[in-house]
This record gives structure tokens, sequence and C-alpha cells, in this order.
């Protein structure tokens, strides 16, 4: 989970907050933070600007550009119960697979192969 802010200690709303770029070409020009994207080991912002009425001018830049800084927050509740679900779903393919393991079972116990079955263990032991 991320936790994004500004330096000043302003929380950012994707749509809604609108941040004016302190850097670079875009130095002065005000831009709604639309998202942030983790790519090549790094996060990105991705803002837009109004263009025109109908276009909007849309960067990838990052995220000191706006004086945003991005932390990383892990939550252990969210990883236990994500284990948990994990492991439950390993349980219950087990489950599901002992069953279709029945079948085939009652279908030789059905023709009375039962029998013969625990004979052939006897013997082997």
């Amino acid at each position: 989970m991320l936790n994004i802010a500004t330096v000043t200690g302003q929380e950012i709303t994707f749509h809604k907050t609108h941040l004016i770029a302190q850097t670079g070409p875009h130095a002065g020009r005000s831009f709604r933070i639309d998202n942030i994207i983790h790519e090549d080991g790094k996060h990105l912002v991705i803002a837009s600007r109004r263009h025109s009425r109908t276009i909007r001018h849309v960067v990838k830049v990052l995220p000191e550009i706006f004086g945003i800084v991005i932390t990383e927050i892990e939550e252990i509740g969210r990883e236990i119960w994500n284990t948990v679900k994990w492991l439950w779903l390993k349980v219950d393919e087990g489950l599901y697979m002992g069953t279709a393991a029945l079948i085939p079972l009652a279908y030789f116990e059905h023709y009375d192969l039962a029998t013969k079955i625990v004979e052939f263990f006897n013997a082997i032991f």
C-alpha cells in the first residue's frame, strides 16, 4: 500500500489534487495527479493538465518534480490474511482431490473387487 503526501504533509487524492510542478520543463504549471505507477524499480507520477477544452496533456514524471513523498506501507494483517486464504485454497483443493479419488474406489468396491484388493495387500504384507 502506498502512502502519498507532499513535503508539507498534504494528502493526495487521485483526480482531485492539483499540484504545481516545481522543477523540470513543466515548472510553474499546475497538474492534476492521476495515478502512481511502479516502473523499473522507481515510482512515477502520471499527471495531466488541461490543454484545451477537450484535450488533456498527460505526463509521466518522477514524484520529486511535484515535491511528493511516496512511502510504501506493509500491511502485516493483509499479508497474514492472504496467507490464510492461500492455505485454505490448498486444503480445499486437497479435499476435492480426495473426493475425486474416492470415485474409482467406490466403482471397484461396487464390482466386488474390494475383497481382491484386500487379499492382494494381505499377500504382500
